[in-house]
């Protein structure tokens, strides 16, 4: 299919225009263009200094006129962007909090790492309206860079005389066609102040030089061949592309003692031969301890990244782990919302307020230099699971996602009221009625807890793979067994990023959740706090949020030993509270969506604001199978801690894992006929069966032992909060 729209398409003059000037004078003459074709030709120009960024802007009136001040073409871009908008205060130097804002694209397809590339695999890339109106989208929203997901894309973007086999697999001529998209695509990025980063895994070799040379295709140490070819490939990509860099993942899958020499002799040294200077950012993930205290003597252009909440979107707060890369690094760069590809889908999902709350937090780091924000969804761009024909486009459908992710990177701190009119503007303008516009910008709002509340609640592994509202890994004993206290200090502290066993923690929950919690429950209160790890005292501090330590939901297991003990828990919040404040935004949300769909009457927009009907009525039952799990974890939990089987409470403690398959079955059922899939690689059924196993699992357990034997697995502290 093609990804048309009606955005402004390039010319052959526009093309000539970029061999024929420098960078800066396309970008600016981009930003003329785009005032001109929104009707607004008339705006001036002026270079200026001393606005302290290169992006920075400031918008005046001059002799009537509207002019733009920029000390640098950027500026004048988004200055133009900010005109058309109507997105400015006169007089104002904006400049943007971070100096990376990046979203993602997908050059690589399953979990195999593939890389050959073509249009039959990537019709969208091939597709110059589409990705004209993609990279659009992207520079209205500020973005400045992509990082262009791949595996060994490079023998398939560059030819390669002395290593012809790399790209066997492809005739000749679609290699040259491959290039000469390519080096569109990073033209029309660099018009638009994008930079390009392509990811790519080491050591990854193409699948034809892996059998022409009886190798895999993921060596594990480093080789004279595999040297020079790779030290080949990035020397011909450098000097084919402009404006160019790379996205480096040092575990994936070289040998940890090996990536210092592979790093400092091929990588590093590539980018040194090329003169460009070229940005390098590298991962967390598998990376060598030692070589990672060597990267900034190596390599000045090089950043440091690690995942937000690793592998999902638990909490606006980042994990702990990044305070060990202040200043080891050019800077260092958070991979936000790395599980929004997966565990926020197939949902509608925008929440402006969990978006700006992240970004302030990145901001109160102090170190933190760019937000790598993963588009939704990743593994399925660009369409959309819902099943609707034709298929609906990430662009349009979560049109909201990447207009938040852009404006919060650009300026985090903002007033919350007039981020409330702004979002209601927005809706407004998208559906065609302040009324619905209201409901909608409110529904982002509401609905935006439970997801990441559904992974956080319990914390028992990543969601990479799956979506939040599927609950997979919320079979009882997970939930008693993956976390136990919040005294506990995580062991993915002290393990490399990826060593980790993809294994996370309870993260404080974000602040509208937190308010919501403690305007219905009173509680918790400042005072006494969790005892935490010893790691989180300063990072709390550069948060400065003095109940901090109160937004953590405190683990079923220990909550079960407090109600055994008959002691209040006043000074973190519990299990059973959190499940249902997390139903009650369901509640809300779905209200909210039968607001908005009244309100529209026929207008062509109903048949995606009933798709908000859907996603909140899936909302509402996967908290409330959630909500029976909890319930029966908490009684599983009494019964272990007295030691002794209670017929009557194992009774009710089977209901419960009945009630869970039971709304569960309505939530398969639901999700089955309105999306394709759950997520990449997960369906309605995986979740069902797991729920369904749990159930058999504990009816056994039940009969068998009648779960007294069990017992010492609850010999935890009792250490009160």
């Amino acid at each position: 299919m093609k990804y048309r729209s009606r955005s402004m398409q390039l010319t052959i003059a526009a093309i000539c225009a970029l061999c024929m000037h420098g960078w800066a004078d396309v970008i600016a003459d981009h930003a003329r263009a785009l005032l001109g074709a929104a009707g607004q030709g008339g705006v001036k120009f002026r270079v200026v200094s001393g606005l302290g960024n290169d992006e920075a802007f400031r918008v005046v009136r001059q002799d009537g006129n509207v002019c733009i001040e920029h000390q640098a073409p950027a500026g004048a871009l988004y200055g133009a962007e900010a005109v058309i908008q109507g997105d400015y205060q006169a007089g104002k130097v904006e400049k943007p909090d971070f100096l990376i804002r990046g979203t993602t694209l997908p050059l690589f397809q399953g979990s195999g790492y593939k890389a050959t590339l073509s249009p039959e695999a990537f019709p969208w890339f091939y597709d110059k309206g589409f990705m004209t109106r993609t990279l659009d989208t992207f520079a209205a929203a500020r973005f400045n860079t992509i990082f262009l997901w791949g595996s060994h894309t490079f023998p398939y973007i560059v030819e390669m005389p002395k290593y012809p086999e790399a790209s066997a697999d492809v005739p000749p001529e679609q290699v040259k066609a491959n290039q000469a998209q390519f080096l569109w695509f990073t033209r029309e990025c660099a018009k638009r102040n994008i930079k390009v980063l392509l990811h790519f895994y080491n050591i990854h070799v193409s699948p034809p030089f892996a059998k022409q040379h009886r190798i895999a295709t993921n060596p594990t140490a480093p080789t004279p061949l595999l040297k020079d070819y790779t030290h080949y490939a990035l020397s011909r990509y450098f000097e084919s592309f402009p404006s160019v860099g790379l996205y480096a993942c040092p575990g994936e899958s070289i040998g940890s003692k090996h990536q210092l020499e592979w790093f400092r002799d091929v990588i590093f040294d590539a980018a040194k031969q090329s003169g460009k200077n070229p940005l390098i950012v590298m991962r967390d993930w598998t990376l060598n301890q030692d070589f990672r205290e060597q990267l900034k003597s190596l390599y000045e252009n090089v950043y440091s990244e690690l995942k937000h909440n690793d592998e999902s979107l638990t909490s606006p707060y980042p994990d702990v782990r990044h305070l060990k890369w202040e200043g080891l690094t050019a800077g260092h760069i958070i991979n936000a919302a790395h599980g929004p590809a997966e565990d926020l889908v197939p949902m509608r999902w925008a929440d402006p307020l969990f978006v700006r709350e992240m970004a302030q937090h990145w901001k109160s780091l102090g170190f933190v230099s760019g937000v790598e924000f993963w588009g939704q969804s990743f593994w399925n761009w660009p369409q959309t699971y819902d099943k609707v024909n034709p298929p609906l486009l990430y662009l349009d459908r979560d049109a909201p996602f990447y207009a938040a992710a852009g404006r919060y990177l650009w300026h985090a701190d903002r007033d919350a009221a007039e981020e409330r009119s702004f979002w209601t503007d927005y809706h407004a303008k998208r559906f065609g009625s302040r009324e619905v516009g209201e409901r909608i910008a409110r529904w982002y709002e509401v609905s935006g807890s439970i997801g990441p509340g559904l992974l956080n609640l319990n914390a028992t592994r990543v969601a990479n793979w799956w979506s939040a509202v599927v609950l997979m890994n919320q079979n009882v004993d997970q939930i008693l067994n993956c976390n136990k206290s919040l005294e506990e200090t995580p062991y993915t502290l002290h393990r490399e990023a990826g060593r980790a066993q993809q294994r996370f923690y309870p993260q404080p929950f974000d602040a509208f959740f937190f308010e919501r919690y403690r305007k219905k429950y009173g509680l918790p209160l400042v005072g006494k706090a969790a005892a935490m790890f010893k790691e989180f005292q300063p990072y709390a501090d550069r948060m400065q949020v003095k109940d901090l330590g109160q937004r953590k939901c405190m683990p079923v297991s220990q909550f079960a030993a407090y109600l055994a003990r008959h002691e209040p828990v006043e000074s973190a919040m519990t299990p059973d509270k959190v499940v249902r404040l997390l139903h009650d935004l369901a509640c809300e949300a779905l209200a909210l969506a039968e607001q908005a769909v009244q309100a529209a009457g026929d207008s062509p927009h109903k048949p995606e604001l009933q798709r908000f009907l859907t996603d909140s009525r899936i909302f509402k039952l996967a908290t409330e199978a959630l909500m029976a799990k909890e319930d029966a974890a908490m009684i599983k939990a009494s019964l272990l801690l007295a030691g002794k089987h209670d017929e009557k409470q194992a009774a009710t403690f089977l209901a419960k894992m009945e009630e869970s398959v039971r709304i569960y079955q309505e939530l398969h059922d639901l999700g089955q006929a309105c999306y394709t899939k759950a997520s990449f690689e997960i369906d309605w059924n995986s979740g069902l069966k797991e729920f369904m196993n749990d159930l058999t699992a504990q009816k056994k357990m039940d009969q068998g032992r009648k779960m007294k034997d069990e017992a010492p697995l609850f010999n935890q502290s009792t250490k009160q909060i």
